[in-house]
């Protein structure tokens, strides 16, 4: 993990460094119990330091029993983590479809960073 700015943001290169971020500040999203519940998977990809992917399967009574994926955003300010699902929870049926729309939000993000370091170098 590589710290761009200690009160504004953190890039994360793995959900590896967002789980051991999310331990010390107290954060739930990646508990045992958590997981569980929810039949949680985190995909190990970060992208643009802040998207990365989840599956869920809520058993018979949510999707059909069908295991489903997320795109989540990850933010740490002021020595607070937040984790937020991006869109609709759920709303990709592959791994592949959630993967492609993470890495999309992930090369806007890095973009937009890079132009306004431009800018604030300049």
């Amino acid at each position: 993990m590589s710290n761009v700015n200690q009160e504004s943001s953190v890039y994360f290169f793995t959900t590896a460094d967002v789980e051991r971020l999310a331990a010390d500040c107290g954060n739930h999203f990646f508990d045992g119990g958590s997981m569980r519940f929810f039949g949680s998977r985190v995909g190990a990809d970060v992208y643009g330091g802040r998207f990365f992917v989840t599956s869920e399967c809520g058993g018979r009574d949510i999707w059909g029993g069908a295991r489903r994926y997320s795109v989540r955003c990850v933010t740490y300010m002021h020595g607070v983590m937040t984790i937020n699902t991006v869109g609709e929870f759920g709303e990709f049926a592959t791994r592949a479809q959630a993967h492609s729309d993470a890495q999309r939000r992930g090369l806007f993000h890095d973009t937009k960073a890079a132009h306004y370091a431009a800018a604030v170098s300049a």
